[in-house]
């Protein structure tokens, strides 16, 4: 199952949670969820449906590109993420501000600490308070910190960003390709349900000569149509037509190349004769094959070709 169609169901899915309750005058607080993941979904869907477009496909295509090298990244790391969040929490599980008072918090919280530490607030202020509760583990806690801010905003940071850059050239040759490809999976989808549209439609354009709403239309009728009956068969066989004469002028030059050829070889062969030259020899020490010459060469097999000398003069 491809990842448009995860995305699609997702998004009919969450918002059919959220307009049912509606049908029978219910409201929770689990529809008020779902709509607000299916706008996220939606948006997000119609982001994607951008690849297709030749003037901002290709950004759609390698934002896409670079997401999924950024996804795989941080499943491999996150197991980082769950050490320094679960050490935290032992630590300070216990502070004022709550963030880390249970291990699943901690772990979010650790992960918020990529892009803002709040160093402030959250080590150096309960620090330098007179609560003896509060940062009750100052060593631990400073090299947790210090290890972390090497690890992860640092090193993980740049990993992530040298990663992107590395990929763009990369997705930048592909996804020129990668957008004709969507493209195409478009059209073929579009002419499918145009295919079985048409099937649903009559295939006989007719005309009433009898029924006119207007006098231009008996005008027009009697001019272009006659008020005859007009079929797809009527316009394949003039197309069939078109191309029968075609292929007649093409077969006529072609007949015309084959005879001229003919006289061309056999001019050949007979120069040949006039030169002594044994013409199966040459064929096959040239590599030849027998193909329009055989009832010259074994003519030149039952018989040598000798040319009459002229009374008085000499070769």
């Amino acid at each position: 199952m491809s990842f448009k169609l995860l995305l699609s169901l997702g998004v009919n899915v969450t918002a059919l949670l959220f307009a049912l309750p509606f049908a029978y005058r219910i409201s929770t607080h689990f529809q008020w969820n779902c709509a607000a993941i299916c706008i996220f979904l939606s948006w997000f869907s119609c982001l994607i449906n951008l690849q297709r477009f030749d003037l901002v496909g290709i950004y759609v295509v390698m934002f896409m590109e670079i997401l999924k090298t950024l996804v795989k990244v941080l499943l491999i790391f996150s197991m980082l993420n769950i050490a320094f969040g679960l050490a935290f929490y032992v630590v300070m599980s216990h502070e004022v501000n709550k963030a880390r008072t249970h291990w699943y918090m901690s772990v979010y919280h650790t992960f918020i600490m990529l892009l803002e530490l709040d160093y402030q607030s959250t080590y150096s202020d309960p620090l330098q308070d007179s609560n003896d509760l509060s940062l009750h583990f100052p060593t631990v806690t400073f090299l947790l910190l210090i290890i972390f801010i090497l690890l992860m905003p640092i090193l993980l940071t740049n990993l992530l960003i040298g990663l992107a850059v590395g990929d763009i050239e990369a997705v930048q040759r592909e996804a020129r390709l990668k957008q004709l490809a969507t493209q195409v999976s478009f059209h073929s989808g579009a002419e499918s349900v145009s295919k079985y549209l048409r099937g649903l439609t009559d295939e006989r354009l007719k005309f009433y000569p009898n029924k006119f709403s207007t006098v231009w239309m008996m005008v027009y009728s009697k001019l272009v149509s006659g008020g005859e009956v007009y079929t797809r068969d009527t316009y394949a066989t003039e197309g069939d037509t078109v191309v029968n004469s075609q292929l007649a002028k093409t077969n006529t030059q072609l007949n015309d190349i084959q005879n001229k050829l003919d006289k061309n070889i056999a001019l050949m062969n007979q120069i040949m004769k006039r030169l002594h030259m044994n013409i199966e020899d040459d064929m096959w020490d040239e590599g030849g094959t027998d193909v329009d010459g055989i009832g010259e060469i074994e003519e030149t097999k039952s018989k040598k070709v000798k040319e009459p000398k002229a009374h008085g003069a000499k070769l």
